[in-house]
Protein backbone atom coordinates (compact mmCIF):
# COMPACT_ATOMS: atom_id res chain seq x y z
CA UNK A 1 0.00 0.00 0.00
CA UNK A 2 1.56 3.20 -0.80
CA UNK A 3 2.42 6.05 1.81
CA UNK A 4 -0.65 8.14 2.40
CA UNK A 5 -2.87 5.21 0.60
CA UNK A 6 -4.02 3.82 3.92
CA UNK A 7 -2.96 2.02 7.07
CA UNK A 8 0.17 0.17 6.69
CA UNK A 9 0.39 -3.74 6.86
CA UNK A 10 1.91 -4.69 9.43
CA UNK A 11 5.02 -6.05 7.07
CA UNK A 12 5.45 -2.73 5.17
CA UNK A 13 6.31 -1.16 8.65
CA UNK A 14 9.17 -3.99 9.10
CA UNK A 15 10.30 -3.76 5.46
CA UNK A 16 10.91 0.19 6.11
CA UNK A 17 13.13 -0.52 9.49
CA UNK A 18 14.97 -3.27 7.65
CA UNK A 19 15.80 0.02 4.47
CA UNK A 20 16.41 2.22 7.97
CA UNK A 21 18.79 -0.14 9.66
CA UNK A 22 20.02 -3.40 7.74
CA UNK A 23 23.00 -4.35 9.86
CA UNK A 24 21.33 -6.92 11.57
CA UNK A 25 18.46 -8.57 9.42
CA UNK A 26 16.15 -10.77 11.75
CA UNK A 27 12.23 -11.99 10.47
CA UNK A 28 11.52 -13.26 13.99
CA UNK A 29 7.91 -15.34 14.73
CA UNK A 30 4.92 -13.58 14.85
CA UNK A 31 1.75 -14.43 12.59
CA UNK A 32 1.96 -10.77 11.22
CA UNK A 33 5.12 -11.43 9.88
CA UNK A 34 5.93 -15.02 7.95
CA UNK A 35 2.61 -15.86 8.22
CA UNK A 36 1.21 -13.42 5.83
CA UNK A 37 0.15 -14.23 2.57
CA UNK A 38 3.33 -15.82 0.38
CA UNK A 39 3.77 -12.60 -2.01
CA UNK A 40 3.69 -10.52 1.30
CA UNK A 41 6.23 -12.68 3.16
CA UNK A 42 8.30 -12.75 -0.45
CA UNK A 43 7.87 -8.81 -0.13
CA UNK A 44 9.24 -8.70 3.16
CA UNK A 45 12.34 -10.86 2.61
CA UNK A 46 13.20 -8.98 -0.59
CA UNK A 47 13.28 -5.52 1.28
CA UNK A 48 15.53 -7.65 3.61
CA UNK A 49 17.84 -8.81 0.71
CA UNK A 50 17.84 -5.22 -0.77
CA UNK A 51 18.84 -4.19 2.54
CA UNK A 52 21.19 -6.48 3.77
CA UNK A 53 23.22 -7.02 0.56
CA UNK A 54 25.07 -10.29 -0.86
CA UNK A 55 26.40 -12.54 1.84
CA UNK A 56 24.18 -10.87 4.79
CA UNK A 57 22.68 -13.15 7.48
CA UNK A 58 18.95 -13.62 7.97
CA UNK A 59 17.29 -15.24 10.79
CA UNK A 60 14.09 -16.50 11.33
CA UNK A 61 12.71 -18.01 14.62
CA UNK A 62 9.22 -20.20 13.42
CA UNK A 63 7.27 -23.35 14.03
CA UNK A 64 8.81 -25.33 11.28
CA UNK A 65 5.71 -28.06 10.51
CA UNK A 66 7.85 -31.56 9.54
CA UNK A 67 7.06 -33.98 7.04
CA UNK A 68 4.98 -36.68 7.41
CA UNK A 69 2.77 -37.30 9.67
CA UNK A 70 4.39 -37.14 12.76
CA UNK A 71 3.09 -34.93 15.72
CA UNK A 72 4.14 -31.35 15.92
CA UNK A 73 2.82 -28.39 17.72
CA UNK A 74 3.28 -26.11 14.52
CA UNK A 75 0.71 -28.41 12.76
CA UNK A 76 -1.83 -27.86 15.87
CA UNK A 77 -0.86 -24.33 15.40
CA UNK A 78 -1.19 -24.61 11.42
CA UNK A 79 -4.98 -26.21 11.91
CA UNK A 80 -5.89 -22.93 14.69
CA UNK A 81 -4.87 -20.79 12.06
CA UNK A 82 -6.49 -22.10 8.74
CA UNK A 83 -9.87 -22.64 11.22
CA UNK A 84 -9.27 -18.41 11.41
CA UNK A 85 -7.89 -17.68 8.30
CA UNK A 86 -5.54 -15.55 9.73
CA UNK A 87 -2.39 -17.73 8.47
CA UNK A 88 -0.38 -20.96 7.75
CA UNK A 89 2.49 -22.28 9.53
CA UNK A 90 5.26 -23.57 6.93
CA UNK A 91 7.62 -27.08 6.19
CA UNK A 92 10.71 -26.30 5.33
CA UNK A 93 10.78 -26.89 1.88
CA UNK A 94 7.82 -23.96 1.64
CA UNK A 95 10.55 -21.45 3.79
CA UNK A 96 12.75 -22.68 1.30
CA UNK A 97 10.64 -21.60 -2.22
CA UNK A 98 9.79 -18.29 -0.12
CA UNK A 99 13.50 -17.33 0.59
CA UNK A 100 14.76 -18.43 -3.06
CA UNK A 101 12.48 -16.31 -4.40
CA UNK A 102 13.79 -13.19 -2.28
CA UNK A 103 17.17 -14.18 -3.39
CA UNK A 104 17.93 -15.86 -0.13
CA UNK A 105 19.23 -19.61 0.61
CA UNK A 106 18.84 -21.69 3.47
CA UNK A 107 22.17 -22.50 5.15
CA UNK A 108 20.61 -24.60 7.64
CA UNK A 109 18.12 -24.91 9.96
CA UNK A 110 18.52 -25.26 13.76
CA UNK A 111 15.99 -27.30 15.92
CA UNK A 112 15.27 -25.89 19.88
CA UNK A 113 14.17 -27.38 22.63
CA UNK A 114 10.64 -25.15 22.33
CA UNK A 115 8.71 -25.91 19.47
CA UNK A 116 10.41 -23.37 17.29
CA UNK A 117 13.57 -23.61 14.67
CA UNK A 118 16.00 -21.07 13.83
CA UNK A 119 15.93 -20.26 9.68
CA UNK A 120 19.75 -19.48 9.35
CA UNK A 121 19.76 -18.20 5.53
CA UNK A 122 22.45 -15.79 3.39
CA UNK A 123 21.74 -12.67 0.81
CA UNK A 124 23.05 -14.34 -2.70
Amino acid sequence: MAAGAGPLRVHELFEAQVVRSPDAVAVVHGEQRCHSPDAAAVSLLQSAAKAGGPGARVLIVEAVMPDGDEPHVAKTIDLTMLAMGSGKERTRSEYESLLNAAGISIDRVVSTPTPYSIIEATID
